[in-house]
C-alpha cells in the first residue's frame, strides 16, 4: 500500500491525479498481485524454500530501488508519444509498479506453504497471514497518507521501502554469509545508479514539496511579452500560480477575468474564492478593498503562499482562510453572505467532481446576496467532443441561474481551442459601467449557442471522463 500510494505522487506530474490514473495504477498492481500469487503458489508446491523466498523478496527490494530512475528514462522514452491519457497511465503503471507487484504477490503463497504443518492447520494459518498481511496494509496506508507522503520526498520514501525489503529478505534466511554479501553488494549498486540517475535528473532551481494533497514545485521563469521574472507555483505538474516579482500585477490572463464581476454587480464588499494555491486572485481583490473569503484544502500550500508569493495575513485583515474542501464548506454555511463566488479550484485538470454539480450550485446559491453571482475557471472547448465537460457543466448552471455566460480567454471566436473559460452563473446581465479593462474582457464573451447537455449531479458526475478528451 506505501508503493501504492506513493506510486500516484510519482505519476502525478506526468498523467496527473484524475480517476483514470488511480483507475489504472490500482487495477495495475491489482493485476500483478493476482499473478504473483499464481506463480508463487505454483513455485512454492514445487520448491517450498524459505531461501528461494528470500530470493524472491530481494528481488522486489532491488526492483523497487531502480524506480527513481527508471521513471526519468520512462518519461524521457514517453514524451511527445500521442497515446491516450488512460494508455499512459496503464503503461507507465504497469513498467514502473506492475513488475514489483508480481514479486511482492508472490511472498503470501510462499509463506502459507512454508507455515503449513498439517492440512487441519491449513485454513488458521492462511487466516493468520492474511490477517498479518491486512495489518500491514492497514499500518501502510495511514502511515503513507498521514506522514510519509508529506514529510520525506519520494525518492526517500522509495528508499524507505526497498531497505525495509531487503531486510525482511535477510531476517528470512541469513544463514549463507554469500548470499547476504551478495544481496548488499548488488542492492548498493542498484541504490547508486538510481541516485546518480535521479541526482542528473534534478533541477537545482526548482523546489519540490510534497504535501497531504500535492505534489508541489516552486521555481522562477519569465512571462509577459517583456519576459519579466515571476515565481511559479506548480501542481501535480501542472502550472497553478505565478507571481511577478517586479510588480503586483497578475501574470496569467484568466486570472485578470475573474473583474467580469463587476460588470454584473455595482458594489461588491466580499468575495467567495473556492481554491487559493498562490492566492493571485484573493490578493487582487483585497487590494480594491474587498473582504475575501478563501477556502483552500491544503494548509501547506497557504504557508507555502505566505513564504515565496508576499501573502502576509496581517497586511491583509479583510482577509479570512478556511483550510478544508470546498464542498463541505458550503454544505457547512447558511444563509447569504456573498456577492460572489469564485471558483478556481482544479485537481489534475478538471474541477473537483464535487463543486461542478447541481447540488453544489445549490449551495452556492444559497450564499449569494441578491444581485450575487457565480465565476467559474474551466479549462475546456466550447465545441465538440473535448467541450462535454463545459456544455454538461453550462447546463447546470443554467438550472440555477437566469443568466450564465461565457467568455474565451484566448480565442473569443474559436469553440474548438482548448483554453481557460469563465462560467459565469448571474441574476443580472452584465451590463453595469465598467472600465476599460473589463470592458475589453467583455467583448471575449461567447455569442453562439452552447451544445446540449446532461445536468451533473451528486450522483452521476463523471467529471473525469468527460475531461479526457481535452487531455488528448
Amino acid at each position: 500500500m506505501v508503493l501504492e500510494l506513493v506510486g500516484s505522487r510519482i505519476l502525478a506530474p506526468y498523467v496527473g491525479t484524475s480517476i483514470v490514473v488511480w483507475t489504472s495504477l490500482i487495477g495495475i498492481v491489482l493485476a500483478a498481485l493476482s499473478v504473483g500469487y499464481s506463480y508463487g503458489g505454483k513455485l512454492a508446491d514445487k520448491k517450498p524454500d524459505a531461501k528461494l523466498l528470500s530470493w524472491i523478496i530481494f528481488a522486489s527490494a532491488l526492483y523497487i530501488g531502480l524506480i527513481t530512475a527508471i521513471k526519468h528514462l520512462l518519461f524521457d522514452a514517453m514524451a511527445g508519444n500521442t497515446w491516450g491519457h488512460g494508455t499512459q497511465a496503464v503503461v507507465i503503471s504497469v513498467i514502473l509498479f506492475g513488475f514489483p507487484s508480481v514479486f511482492l504477490g508472490m511472498v503470501s503463497p510462499f509463506a502459507a506453504k512454508l507455515k503449513t504443518e498439517s492440512v487441519q492447520k491449513v485454513g488458521g494459518t492462511i487466516g493468520n497471514l492474511y490477517a498479518l498481511s491486512t495489518i500491514g496494509s492497514i499500518v501502510g496506508t495511514f502511515l503513507s497518507g498521514f506522514y510519509l507522503i508529506a514529510i520525506f520526498p519520494i525518492s526517500q520514501i522509495i528508499l524507505g521501502i526497498s531497505l525495509v525489503l531487503f531486510i525482511c529478505s535477510l531476517l528470512l534466511y541469513s544463514h549463507s554469509i554469500r548470499d547476504i554479501l551478495i544481496k548488499t553488494a548488488l542492492l548498493v549498486v542498484i541504490l547508486m545508479v538510481s541516485f546518480f540517475i535521479d541526482d542528473l535528473y534534478r533541477n537545482p532551481l526548482v523546489t519540490t514539496i510534497n504535501t497531504q494533497y500535492n505534489n508541489v514545485s516552486l521555481y522562477e521563469s519569465q512571462f509577459g511579452p517583456d519576459r519579466r521574472p515571476a515565481r511559479v507555483m506548480s501542481l501535480d505538474g501542472k502550472l497553478d500560480s505565478a507571481m511577478y516579482l517586479d510588480s503586483d500585477e497578475l501574470v496569467f490572463d484568466y486570472t485578470k477575468y475573474y473583474r467580469l464581476v463587476q460588470a454584473y454587480h455595482p458594489a461588491i464588499k466580499k468575495i467567495l474564492v473556492i481554491g487559493g494555491a498562490g492566492y493571485s486572485v484573493p490578493k487582487d481583490f483585497l487590494s480594491r478593498g474587498v473582504a475575501v473569503d478563501v477556502v483552500e484544502i491544503d494548509p501547506a500550500l497557504t504557508q507555502l503562499a505566505e513564504k515565496y508569493f508576499n501573502l502576509q495575513p496581517t497586511n491583509y485583515p479583510l482577509l479570512t482562510i478556511y483550510h478544508e474542501d470546498g464542498r463541505t464548506f458550503l454544505n457547512k454555511q447558511t444563509g447569504a453572505q456573498y456577492d460572489v463566488i469564485m471558483i478556481d479550484a482544479f485537481k489534475s485538470y478538471s474541477i473537483p467532481y464535487q463543486l461542478t454539480t447541481s447540488e453544489a450550485v445549490s449551495e452556492m446559491k444559497k450564499l449569494l446576496r441578491p444581485n450575487g453571482l457565480v465565476l467559474a475557471n474551466v479549462i475546456s472547448t466550447v465545441e465538440g467532443e473535448r467541450g462535454q465537460f463545459l456544455q454538461w457543466e453550462y447546463q447546470t448552471f443554467k438550472k440555477h441561474f437566469p443568466v450564465v455566460d461565457l467568455y474565451l480567454v484566448n480565442q473569443p471566436t474559436d469553440g474548438q481551442e482548448i483554453q481557460n473559460l469563465m462560467l459565469v452563473g448571474a441574476f443580472n446581465e452584465g451590463n453595469q459601467p465598467v472600465n476599460q479593462d473589463v470592458a475589453e474582457y467583455l467583448e471575449h464573451k461567447w455569442q453562439q449557442s452552447v451544445e446540449e447537455g446532461r445536468i451533473l449531479t451528486d450522483d452521476f458526475a463523471p467529471v473525469d471522463q468527460l475531461m479526457l478528451p481535452t487531455m488528448l
